[in-house]
């Protein structure tokens, strides 16, 4: 906690920090841009920001007090906001949203229709997206 303030701190006053690092979630609260090294190379550089366009799985979380919200009224609530449900388990949800507004109408749209959402959090980052494309190049 105290490093990744420290890190923000630096970054407000405009000075170019180099991380390496495998916890990618952490890297993506603190970096503006981000390399992934393959096999002693720079394969690609992308900004943290640019993954807010691409499309995601995200898991829904409700209040386990209330009554779990029918399958198919979060398949109809998922279809107005523009997405679709992947699948329902006990206490949760995964939708395909498009991108981060997508993810925004998703959850609007929800708790618009009464569901008690207590979490959201998309199954993969977007640095994770970027390493596991990274590790297919040759």
């Amino acid at each position: 906690m105290l490093f990744r303030r420290l890190l923000l701190e630096l970054k407000g006053h405009g000075v170019t920090v180099l991380l390496n690092s495998h916890q990618l979630e952490q890297v993506e609260r603190v970096c503006d841009r981000v390399a992934y090294v393959g096999k002693g190379k720079v394969a690609a550089v992308e900004t943290v920001s640019a993954g807010a366009g691409a499309e995601r799985v995200l898991r829904v979380r409700w209040s386990s007090a209330e009554r779990a919200p029918a399958a198919e009224t979060l398949a109809a609530v998922a279809e107005r906001a523009g997405g679709s449900i992947v699948g329902v388990d006990p206490g949760s949800a995964r939708f395909q949203v498009s991108d981060d507004a997508g993810a925004s109408r998703l959850l609007e749209t929800l708790i618009g229709a009464g569901v008690r959402v207590i979490e959201a959090t998309a199954e993969e980052g977007r640095l994770e997206r970027l390493f596991l494309a990274g590790r297919d190049t040759p």
